[in-house]
């Protein structure tokens, strides 16, 4: 019999532009610890009411009735998601430079992860919201993204009026095997970028991250100071710190 599983939250962080108030913030954060999900989304900027559409995206993540949905049945649950989120605005008077965008819907990055108590992990990802399996400090897996390269500025991205059609054919699922001690990082894409371009390059740089991540001022400093030195691009950044161990009754 495999030993227990035990996960732990080591980390979470979630910070807007430079000079925004944490209330702009377009990236959202679920977790629900006892179904084992956990989802990242990112808003995209320029889209209409982007947060609230990422909010909705990590929020359904995580229910209870998302879990047995396959790949094609989730794309439909996202499509009843985006009907509801457009019925919060249908018949609404909007500012004239709102009512262009309203129209075209909004947009977001997102990533969904699901561990089982087999020590399995399943994936669904649209956009450059990425997870990194780290091993001993290396990076063992990055879904779905690999290298800071595979960054663009026009991204997929999942669409609150969506094409059931085009997003079942980008969706990408992955799935991978845990072993105690690694660690599992959900992160935006500007972050992510940094991550695989700087930080996974450097040990130094690395643990100083994985320092920061527990706490809000040094994570605060550590993103300004990357921004400013132009290595991170300044946009939202949301992150989660997953920390895989053996229960204690699991030997």
């Amino acid at each position: 019999m495999a030993p227990s599983l035990a996960v732990s939250i080591t980390g979470r962080q979630l910070l807007p532009k430079a000079d925004s108030a944490p209330s702009d913030c377009e990236d959202s954060i679920s977790i629900d610890l006892r179904l084992l999900r956990f989802a990242v989304a990112d808003g995209a900027t320029e889209a209409f009411d982007s947060r609230r559409w990422a909010r909705y995206l990590t929020h359904a993540w995580i229910s209870l009735s998302s879990r047995t949905l396959t790949p094609h049945e989730l794309v439909e649950g996202v499509r009843t998601l985006g009907q509801r989120f457009e019925r919060k605005w249908s018949g609404r008077c909007l500012p004239w430079y709102l009512e262009e965008k309203a129209s075209n819907g909004s947009f977001a990055a997102f990533l969904g992860l699901e561990l089982t108590l087999e020590w399995t992990w399943f994936a669904v990802a649209l956009g450059d919201v990425c997870l990194i399996v780290e091993r001993d400090r290396t990076v063992q897996e990055s879904f779905p993204l690999s290298s800071a390269e595979e960054f663009s500025s026009r991204p997929t991205l999942v669409a609150s009026k969506i094409d059931t059609g085009a997003t079942n054919q980008t969706l990408r699922v992955g799935q991978g095997v845990c072993l105690s001690g690694d660690v599992l990082l959900l992160m935006s894409d500007a972050i992510a970028c940094w991550y695989l371009g700087q930080a996974a390059l450097s040990p130094e740089l690395l643990e100083e991250f994985h320092s920061a991540l527990a706490d809000r001022s040094a994570f605060s400093s550590l993103v300004e100071r990357e921004r400013t030195s132009r290595r991170m691009r300044n946009d939202d950044v949301a992150v989660i710190r997953l920390v895989l161990s053996v229960t204690e009754n699991g030997d």
